[in-house]
């Protein structure tokens, strides 16, 4: 139900891009041609490039396609970074196809035009469609109205995935017996109300995510939702312990439920190392001379080395040499540190997020600093500049896993274990969603996530992110 659900929005929204397209190619060719005429010199008049409107449905699509914006799972923000993608996609398949195909005579201010106007004209229509949408539901009551019984981690996760995935559903609220909800959305009964609340609330559909409940429980339930008439759905214990890390595969109409494995796999291998050299070596020579001069106020204020040399555990549990520039004084004590992660990885010590404290070993006004600088390095993250070797020499990559310390990894769990499947990154996905506010289970979970569902596209996302996150004084 689910499935199809989607299946028809991605169908319609396909549709609602059709015309989005073909009404913003319109508009573009008549701005060139008659409004903005005097601007360009001549190439062909607005009848003649008429003809080219298939061509750009076509690339179009392919590019929005290419560049996820059939995802039922996008934010605003996000589909508005998907739609300028996808432009910059359609502009390059359209050179392309114009340059072999060169019987067509076009303008490429046109071209640039047109690419301008679709992002415009893709977030209006996107809009239009949704709220259409919605009317039309809300007018003829197809709009299912939900009720989870159970406002735990599953329930609530079930709650904002379909918030994020317009495809039919209102959630009118928990059921739990717990009294309090810092959820946007309430808990509007007891378990033992559930008769109460269907017909109170005119539910239509029941989902059940109760965890270590009794079956009689789950069974009084179910049977309360078999009387009422109305659809009824169970999320076993399994995906609670197993939380966005399953794919179900079907055989014969046999269910295969297997682990997720990483996406960062076979010709993505290549492409992330390619990158990784490029942006590396750029860096390094646009950094060349400011952390010429960092090596040198380390050098006349603390003696010692200039860089901190530190083993840490890459992919696949290969040791390497970590790049720092030296922060503290040489041959200032860490075990502190060491005591502190131990704890962190154990679950022993936990952020208040309400006061906005995190989780990090820090000692204030900490006399290990070096003066004048080692603050001002640790604020920027300037200290982290050598490690772009690191990734131009093949140990990290840009973006990933934060690399592991050796005593850390001794105090991994089994399943901790697959954040090492692929090189450590400088910055990663943990450092933009929490960073140091983060449990150690939601930073490897966060990992996890990144490995199974990596794109290039998310890569350049999560390094726009660290940057402005270093700028506004959010890096640590």
């Amino acid at each position: 139900m689910i499935a199809q659900r989607e299946r028809s929005y991605k169908i319609l929204l396909f549709i609602a891009d059709i015309f989005s397209i073909t009404a913003t190619f319109h508009i573009a060719v008549f701005t060139r041609f008659n409004l903005a005429k005097s601007l360009f010199e001549r190439q062909g008049t607005f009848s003649e490039h008429m003809h080219l409107i298939p061509y750009a449905i076509v690339i179009w699509l392919i590019a929005y396609r290419f560049s996820g914006l059939y995802n039922s799972t996008l934010k605003g923000s996000e589909e508005f970074l998907a739609l300028i993608k996808g432009s910059i996609v359609g502009i390059l398949l359209a050179m392309a196809v114009l340059f072999f195909y060169r019987e067509v005579s076009y303008s490429r201010a046109l071209v640039l035009l047109f690419a301008m106007l679709a992002v415009a004209g893709g977030i209006f229509s996107r809009m239009l469609f949704r709220w259409i949408r919605h009317q039309i539901l809300k007018g003829s009551q197809s709009l299912s109205r939900l009720l989870i019984v159970g406002r735990n981690t599953l329930g609530i996760t079930l709650a904002d995935e379909l918030a994020r995935r317009p495809i039919g559903y209102e959630v009118v609220g928990f059921l739990d017996d717990s009294p309090a909800s810092d959820h946007a959305l309430p808990i509007v009964g007891r378990l033992d109300e559930l008769g109460k609340v269907i017909r109170e609330k005119s539910i239509n559909e029941v989902w059940i995510a109760l965890k270590d409940t009794p079956r009689d429980t789950v069974k009084q339930l179910v049977e309360i939702c078999l009387n009422a008439k109305i659809s009824w759905r169970i999320v076993p214990d399994l995906y609670e312990v197993m939380l966005d890390w399953m794919r179900i595969d079907n055989l014969a109409g046999i269910p295969l439920i297997g682990i997720k494995r990483s996406n960062i796999i076979g010709l993505n291998v290549w492409i992330k190392r390619i990158v990784d050299i490029i942006i590396s070596f750029l860096l390094i020579v646009l950094a060349g001379a400011p952390m010429g001069i960092i090596a040198l106020l380390i050098k006349i204020i603390s003696p010692g080395p200039v860089l901190f040399l530190q083993k840490r555990v890459g992919q696949n549990g290969r040791r390497f040499t970590f790049l720092k520039f030296r922060t503290m004084h040489e041959g200032a004590s860490r075990l502190g540190h060491k005591d502190f992660t131990e704890k962190w990885i154990k679950g022993e010590v936990e952020s208040d997020k309400e006061k906005n404290e995190p989780v990090v070993y820090k000692i204030k006004d900490d006399p290990r600093i070096i003066p004048y600088i080692g603050k001002f390095m640790r604020r920027f993250s300037v200290d982290e500049l050598p490690q772009f070797f690191n990734v131009f020499r093949g140990d990290m990559s840009m973006v990933g896993p934060r690399p592991a310390l050796p005593y850390e990894v001794e105090n991994y769990q089994e399943w901790h274990l697959r954040r090492l499947e692929t090189k450590p990154g400088i910055t990663g996905l943990w450092q933009v969603n929490g960073r140091n506010l983060l449990s150690f289970e939601e930073m490897v979970k966060l990992d996890i996530y990144y490995i199974e569902n990596w794109s290039l596209w998310s890569d350049f996302n999560i390094l726009l992110k660290t940057f402005w996150a270093v700028v506004g004084y959010k890096a640590y």
